[in-house]
């Protein structure tokens, strides 16, 4: 196959056949328009309406040797892309792909096309009383298609799990132009979840078009905790504790001493670390877990705080941001219990001069993943606390391409029309 066979006649006649299939206002090449799609370069865009457009979207693709790069509202410029081989590539985009499908109140799941931001998927499921689950708000700045395909390490409550898991079902569109459904079964049912070998693959295999999705019914209340303790590792501990002793918060985030300051306020009079935990569901569940959560924070040698500074923390915490918020340079790894007091005294003080801010959070019964930041305004920064994680003997999240993956991709996408993302997990 050679490099750089396409023509200038040819992008045209692909521009014309895209046209044909979504029709010529969803298509274009105006520079203001491929130029917002950074590291991919497209020569073209394009925005199908459903999957059936999709699917034949990538047929179009296939046949004339064109690549496909799929991108929704997160997955812009600021995405890592391979280098171009030679070949002409084609933005396929999402985001009029919105529409809720279908909503069971008495299953409790939802159906709906994956161009969806999940921020506004979420405030529908709320206006019918329900919700996706107590995820960050950062999680929801990307389309469920992007959510699903790439998923943020961030997107996890002790009490919901991680939110790939919510996953049911879901439609792919295949690079030959085919579509695969998926179908919603029981656990117990015989054979492989074929989902989940598209869950993760950063738009290797095809494009995921639509999702059923598991739902929940908003909490009767909610209870938001904060206790100091005398290090960091005292409160790691007790989050594990309370996790072992049956407690299941909606959020749980132990903050690290430089940290407390930055997310609960100069006045917090607490030199230590804190643990921060959200407790919803049953009136008389938060009751118990309250009590629960009292007795092993005496025991640690800690303190409650005033019940306003969890209040306060909470309505930042799940206050709605734009996407493009700024964030500190971060990085993180998953630590097991048993290691993370080492871990952590390894860790220095101060990264580029400024206090290296340490917190911790996606707790499970068998770690925490650990996260590390700084203010430095160096384009270095992250790769400095990458290094950091590397020296303590961990391994930083980043976007991994299995190679189950690779070798599906050669059965279901020869010519590689997919573009793959790639790179660093930058916490966007």
């Amino acid at each position: 196959m050679t490099m750089n066979r396409k023509t200038a006649a040819d992008s045209e006649q692909v521009i014309d056949a895209l046209a044909a299939i979504v029709g010529a206002t969803h298509v274009s090449s105006a520079p203001a328009d491929v130029e917002s799609y950074g590291g991919l370069e497209p020569f073209v865009v394009v925005w199908p309406g459903s999957h059936t457009e999709v699917a034949r979207v990538l047929k179009v693709c296939t046949d004339n040797w064109v690549a496909a790069g799929t991108a929704g509202y997160g997955a812009r410029a600021r995405s890592h892309w391979p280098v171009s081989d030679g070949r002409l590539r084609v933005a396929l985009d999402t985001r009029r792909m919105t529409n809720i499908l279908n909503l069971d109140e008495v299953a409790l799941t939802v159906q709906c096309q994956c161009g969806i931001q999940v921020h506004h998927l979420e405030e529908a499921l709320r206006r019918q009383g329900l919700t996706m689950g107590p995820f960050p708000v950062e999680t929801q700045v990307s389309t469920l298609g992007g959510l699903l395909s790439a998923p943020s390490p961030t997107a996890h409550s002790p009490r919901a799990g991680w939110f790939e898991e919510a996953c049911l079902a879901m439609s792919i569109a295949h690079p030959d132009g085919t579509l695969v459904h998926t179908r919603v079964a029981p656990r117990k049912a015989v054979g492989p979840d074929f989902s989940r070998f598209f869950i993760g693959s950063r738009g290797g295999l095809g494009v995921i078009t639509t999702a059923t999705l598991r739902v929940q019914r908003l909490p009767e209340s909610e209870q938001v905790i904060a206790s100091g303790l005398p290090d960091l590792d005292t409160a790691v501990t007790l989050a594990r504790q309370a996790l072992v002793q049956g407690v299941r918060p909606a959020r749980l985030r132990v903050l690290g001493p430089s940290h407390v300051a930055e997310e609960l306020g100069e006045g917090v009079t607490t030199s230590g670390a804190a643990v921060i935990m959200v407790l919803n569901g049953p009136r008389a569940l938060i009751e118990v877990e309250e009590r629960l959560l009292s007795k092993l924070t005496r025991a640690a040698g800690g303190e409650e705080l005033h019940e306003a500074v969890g209040q306060r923390w909470w309505a930042q915490a799940s206050a709605w941001k734009d996407s493009h918020m700024s964030r500190i340079p971060r990085a993180g790894a998953r630590v097991r219990y048993s290691q993370f007091a080492q871990v952590a005294a390894s860790l220095p003080a101060e990264v580029m001069g400024e206090p290296l801010q340490v917190w911790c959070e996606e707790a499970t019964l068998q770690g925490v993943t650990l996260w590390v930041g700084s203010k430095a305004k160096d384009e270095s920064a992250r790769a400095v606390l990458r290094s950091l994680l590397l020296d303590a003997g961990l391994d930083p999240i980043r976007f991994d391409f299995p190679p189950l993956m690779d070798e599906l991709r050669r059965q279901l996408d020869p010519e590689e029309t997919m573009v793959i993302m790639e790179g660093e997990w930058s916490g966007s």
